[in-house]
């Protein structure tokens, strides 16, 4: 049996491939020593034979001061969300409440440009949206629908962006009549015990996403 971990360094490449076979030991004190600069800080966690092995790796910011690492630390999962958000658009599939090949449109008629897109669409990344503004520069939820319902197809290429799960996200909401926090907590994080996972983490266990530069960066 492989455990294999892959160890980022920041935002360049994978840098090393850790391999630990079954029967196979493993010198923590030398591994860390190896490894512990690579990175700001992240966790690893080694499963093998019921008993697990955990690596604490440096601090989890940087700025305005360094704070250590721990167990509990939380970490932004980024377009890991795209996961849950695939995985909610299929359970609405298996409830009957949406056709893949439904236009956007129909489902939610703010989406005024997207009368020709299809869920499987986003789902598959098949075009190329964009929207009249940048999303990440929006100062309030108002704003925020106000940017995303600008959306329209730029090119009908295949293209891999956020926007598209965002616009599933909202779609899911559109369709169930609750947020997609709720929806990801009552049909996911509960479901199968995720309960570290959350909508609003608790910025003095978080590590840094990038954005510790910001005042209220979390």
């Amino acid at each position: 049996m492989f455990v294999f971990l892959c160890i980022i360094y920041n935002y360049k490449y994978i840098i090393e491939i850790l391999m630990i076979r079954r029967g196979k030991t493993m010198n923590k004190k030398e591994f860390l020593k190896k490894y512990n600069n690579y990175s700001h800080g992240y966790v690893i966690e080694v499963f093998k034979d019921d008993k697990d092995i955990e690596f604490v790796f440096g601090d989890r910011i940087v700025i305005p001061k360094r704070e250590k690492t721990t167990s509990d630390t939380l970490y932004d999962i980024a377009s890991i969300t795209k996961v849950f958000t695939s995985v909610l658009v299929y359970m609405a599939y298996e409830e009957g409440k949406i056709d893949l090949n439904s236009n956007v449109f129909d489902i939610d008629n703010n989406f005024v440009n997207l009368k020709s897109v299809k869920v499987i669409d986003l789902l598959s990344h098949n075009k190329n949206i964009w929207t009249c503004g940048y999303l990440g520069n929006v100062n309030s939820k108002e704003e925020f629908y106000n940017v995303l319902y600008t959306a329209y197809v730029k090119e009908d290429i295949p293209k891999y962006a956020d926007i598209n799960y965002i616009i599933l996200s909202t779609l899911l909401e559109k369709i169930y009549g609750i947020s997609f926090k709720k929806l990801c907590i009552n049909k996911i994080f509960n479901i199968l015990g995720l309960k570290s996972a959350t909508f609003d983490p608790d910025g003095s266990i978080c590590a840094s996403n990038n954005y510790e530069h910001k005042i209220n960066w979390i």
